[in-house]
């Protein structure tokens, strides 16, 4: 299975787009963080291409609906378990993409939820595109 991490402007198209064919190869899922649907609503709210926080709201239950992207979150679970390092006994310590000042907090999110683990179905290239990716504009 393929695993797609969408961009901001796939998701966008899959949330706005619906008329429009998906491009989706055979066993591919498509995959974005929440992290990514708050910027598109921020950007959504601050554009003025028309769209209304109402049509956003039904476009995200549309598109949760159907399921045709995967939406990774970042409940309490996998906070404790992607936040801290594995120290071997040692006192526990955040791990180091976590604690980068340089980063964003939306990136710094993204990092959370899509660091492997394992209970994640996803594997590490997934993680790398998204890392290699720049920070979204405000």
């Amino acid at each position: 299975m393929k695993i797609r991490l969408l961009t901001k402007d796939e998701l966008r198209e899959c949330m706005f787009a619906s008329d429009a064919p998906q491009e989706v190869g055979p066993l591919e899922t498509k995959l974005c963080t929440i992290s990514d649907l708050f910027d598109l609503a921020e950007l959504v709210r601050k554009s003025k291409d028309g769209k209304l926080p109402g049509e956003f709201k039904a476009a995200t239950r549309e598109l949760l609906r159907m399921g045709d992207v995967c939406i990774e979150s970042l409940d309490a679970d996998r906070l404790h378990r992607n936040m801290f390092d594995d120290c071997y006994g040692r006192r526990p310590g955040l791990w180091p993409p976590a604690r980068d000042p340089s980063v964003s907090i939306g990136k710094t999110l993204r990092r959370l939820i899509l660091r492997i683990s394992d209970t994640s179905w996803w594997d590490d290239e997934v993680y790398e595109e998204m890392d290699q990716r720049p920070c979204p504009k405000r």
